[in-house]
């Protein structure tokens, strides 16, 4: 558990307050909206120039008047997700956060042409044989690695002891990605934007999209273009900078399809704000 606690201390470590290095003809950070009509969804971007507000009872707790900290008051961070499905000869679908309905707890089957599920008690053991302990083929599988990489497996291992070796990761340089994700559990991370960079320019054309998922199972959801935000005169063909302004929490998640055989790196510049730290005084 302190291993953890230590990774996210050092994902916060990463937060810088200026990018001089940026092309700023690649980010228009007034942009606030991304749907074609011009329509705001206020349930994911952040309308108010001044920040982020939580909603009442964010950590069980009400509102106070005076305990108002904003978004803006939180250091920049970043951090990389790489999502290399380069050993896939077909599009992968692949799912970011999103912790309550995640797909490597509950297998959601509006994802790919095959139905990847999560590694279960009810999806790794053959019950008929519980003497033997024998495991069910591990295609189609998604699971974390030991590393807290994300694996979507495709293939059976070659023998009872190995694992399928086709499969699409999502790692992260930083930490590990399985820390990522988890730290949206119980904490509010606004994304400000991403650079995607890509192998091919096809894999621009694939949109993010955002959505939604209540506990109570109420969905929205909104999608996010990188092409429109790419510039005709820029000179990285295969790198965009792509404005988000969106909450990340427990009940918000990311889909994006992968064409074959593509790597993509996902540097999200991001503003941490702990659950547990929000209704404390001096704000």
């Amino acid at each position: 558990m302190n291993n953890i606690f230590n990774s996210v201390k050092r994902m916060e470590n990463h937060a810088f307050d200026n990018f001089d290095t940026f092309d700023p003809d690649m980010f228009d950070p007034t942009l606030d909206s991304y749907d074609p009509s011009g329509a705001t969804d206020s349930s994911f971007y952040d309308e108010d120039s001044e920040g982020y507000d939580l909603p009442n009872g964010y950590n069980g707790q009400p509102m106070r008047s005076n305990s108002r900290r904003t978004i803006k008051q939180q250091p920049l961070a970043q951090l990389d997700i790489v999502i290399d499905n380069s050993a896939i000869g077909a599009a992968t679908t692949v799912e970011l956060f999103n912790v309550l309905r995640s797909n490597t707890l509950i297998q959601n089957t509006t994802y790919n042409t095959t139905l990847f599920a999560p590694q279960t008690f009810d999806n790794t053991k053959l019950r008929t044989t519980p003497a033997t302990g024998q495991y069910l083929q591990d295609s189609q599988l998604i699971y974390w690695d030991k590393l807290g990489n994300l694996i979507y497996n495709t293939t059976t291992g070659a023998s009872d002891t190995a694992l399928g070796l086709v499969y699409c990761k999502i790692s992260c340089p930083q930490v590990p990605f399985r820390v990522l994700h988890e730290a949206t559990r119980n904490n509010l991370m606004y994304i400000e934007k991403v650079r995607l960079s890509v192998k091919t320019a096809a894999q621009i054309d694939q949109p993010f999209n955002l959505f939604k998922n209540t506990f109570l199972g109420g969905t929205k959801s909104n999608q996010i273009a990188p092409r429109s935000e790419f510039k005709p005169n820029q000179y990285q063909s295969l790198i965009v900078d792509v404005p988000f302004k969106t909450a990340i929490d427990a009940e918000t998640g990311l889909s994006y399809t992968l064409i074959s055989q593509e790597k993509v790196t996902i540097s999200i510049f991001f503003r941490f704000v702990r659950g547990n730290e929000y209704m404390k005084g001096g704000f």
